[in-house]
């Protein structure tokens, strides 16, 4: 279904103005099929998800180990989403909780060494993917795609105040 949608977003001949209106329906259509691809044809394989994927990675990246209310902002998940994924990837042994020192009501989130091992055997399976989804395109292509989708994320995140927090 979302594929139809782009589809029908790309006509001959499209001016600025719809091209400005059609581009944010496509970049949101091409989340929900990179979602879908990492759900099927990597993470999948090996018992993950793209989200959970995507937090193990954001774990891996963190200086301190986040509070679920942190890692809940990071990811943009409800609470409610987060508890279950934190839930879900404890039982798998990839992260644990540990009690803050600075506050025992508190829970701090971190990677496990076999959390760590799982991220790294996912991201092997998913370099190894992307290059083949980019055989066709020119490393200029690739290189101006990831420029302008850069710019496009940052610039959305700075109208609704938040700086630099897009991938850099």
């Amino acid at each position: 279904m979302v594929l139809k949608e782009i589809d029908c977003l790309l006509p001959e001949g499209m001016n600025r103005k719809d091209a400005e209106t059609a581009i944010p329906k496509l970049v949101h259509g091409l989340g929900e099929i990179v979602t879908k691809a990492g759900d099927t044809t990597v993470f999948g394989e090996i018992g993950l998800s793209t989200i959970k994927y995507v937090l193990l990675h954001v774990l891996s990246e963190h200086n301190t180990n986040p509070t679920m209310t942190e890692l809940g902002k990071s990811l943009q998940r409800s609470p409610a989403n987060l508890t279950q994924l934190v839930d879900d990837l404890e039982k798998q042994g990839f992260i644990q909780r540990l009690p803050a020192p600075e506050d025992r009501r508190v829970k701090r989130i971190s990677l496990t060494e076999a959390g760590m091992e799982k991220l790294k055997e996912a991201e092997r399976g998913f370099a190894e993917r992307m290059a083949l989804f980019f055989e066709d395109y020119t490393d200029d292509e690739v290189t101006s795609l990831m420029s302008l989708l850069l710019r496009f994320g940052n610039d959305m995140l700075a109208t609704i105040g938040i700086e630099g927090a897009f991938l850099r």
